[in-house]
């Protein structure tokens, strides 16, 4: 993840905000350190655990 996120902010001129889930190594305390040292550059947003109230339904 982190050689990812080196790679993605060496190629943008622009603050980078990307999405990501909740998989354990978007969460890794190695990633969130890294994060803090380069807030100016990227952040990330996490998508909720579970959210019922964004589940479609599907018509029968």
């Amino acid at each position: 993840m982190l050689d990812f996120l080196r790679r993605l902010i060496r190629q943008c001129t622009h603050k980078v905000f990307l999405i990501v889930d909740g998989h354990p190594v978007h969460r890794a305390k190695a990633v969130h350190q890294w994060l803090e040292k380069h807030q100016d550059r990227i952040r990330l947003f996490f998508l909720p655990a579970y959210s019922p109230e964004l589940k479609q339904t599907r018509a029968t």
